[in-house]
């Protein structure tokens, strides 16, 4: 049976190959046609890493493709990105996907190796500005403020976004959660769906546990055995805390992307559109975990000080859940 088609049709809910044409748009990129691109200076880097699970090049001026040895990657944020156009959330259009064994992107034949087969997904390029925390920090207040509200609007359109029942913990059309590494271990390929609050704490507890297992400081085992034993005591299952939102794990300001808008000419940053463009990480999970992501990965730190403007798209803000859970992470080396 044919691989591609296995990957597509059975783990995925999404065609594979994938075609959606637009006709005011250039021809859809083909994998030669991605080839050909990696010497463009936008494309043309250096330290690019071969190894890198996912990598993306600039196409035809419109086009951002994104291709991976690891087809899961790909077909993961190729089908979030269909949920997301049917519910107005502000993300790349996603134009095809399809899988090549011939072109050769990272060329690998000047190291003397054939490349292997990469999957690929065609979306909207979404040419704006991109800033770091702390250039995003250096802004105008006036400026930051804006910008932080129509972070947080993003924010509250995608946690409206209902779970398929009021317990539900996992990605959309009833998937498990794949790739995240404080409910999956080792070769784990993917958590879930969790039907019950209870069911995913346990997840992410047993996962604490497996690396706690798997050659971790002595010297602190007695603490992190305390911490997995208050485990459940330190989570309110009756609160809106447990409640499931849809959460993006990969907003991060490297893949947030301000431009300019559609519906106002203006060229001030203030008044510009906010995108986020990378949703390979998204599923319904506890209110608080969103809160968690974003303390590591907007703010650096759970006060998010005077980011108050962002934090209104967390509500609700379950600060004494995500901060516990941030310090478990810590505890037994698990990322978010």
């Amino acid at each position: 049976m044919d691989r591609d088609k296995t990957r597509g049709k059975g783990t995925f809910k999404i065609p594979f190959p994938y075609y959606a044409p637009d006709d005011s748009l250039p021809p859809i990129p083909t994998a030669q046609d991605v080839e050909n691109a990696r010497t463009l200076k936008y494309n043309d880097r250096e330290d690019r890493d071969r190894f890198s699970p996912t990598q993306e090049f600039r196409v035809s001026t419109v086009y951002l493709v994104k291709f991976s040895k690891d087809p899961d990657r790909i077909m993961q944020e190729a089908e979030n990105l269909l949920f997301l156009q049917e519910h107005g959330i502000r993300a790349p259009k996603l134009y095809a996907t399809f899988s090549d064994q011939e072109a050769d992107p990272l060329d690998w034949a000047s190291v003397g190796q054939k490349p292997p087969t990469l999957y690929y997904s065609v979306m909207d390029f979404i040419d704006g500005i991109t800033m770091g925390p702390l250039e995003f920090e250096d802004l105008e207040p006036q400026i930051r403020s804006k910008l932080s509200v129509k972070m947080a609007e993003q924010l509250r359109l995608l946690r409206s976004i209902p779970a398929p029942n009021p317990q539900y913990y996992g990605r959309i059309h009833y998937q498990g959660i794949r790739h995240v590494s404080f409910t999956t271990y080792r070769d784990e390929l993917q958590a879930g769906p969790f039907d019950t609050y209870e069911a995913f704490l346990q997840k992410v507890k047993d996962t604490f546990e497996a690396n706690l297992c798997f050659g971790l400081n002595q010297e602190m085992s007695q603490k992190m055995k305390f911490y997995l034993h208050i485990f459940h005591d330190c989570f309110d299952k009756s609160s809106k805390s447990a409640e499931p939102k849809l959460t993006n794990l990969g907003m991060t300001f490297d893949n947030i992307v301000f431009a300019p808008s559609a519906s106002n000419q203006s060229n001030r940053i203030e008044d510009y559109d906010v995108w986020l463009t990378d949703w390979e990480f998204m599923g319904w999970f506890p209110a608080w975990v969103q809160v968690a992501s974003a303390a590591v990965h907007l703010s650096g730190g759970l006060d998010l000080l005077d980011r108050i403007e962002i934090a209104e798209g967390f509500k609700p803000y379950c600060y004494t859940e995500a901060k516990f859970f941030l310090e478990c992470c810590g505890f037994f080396s698990t990322s978010i």
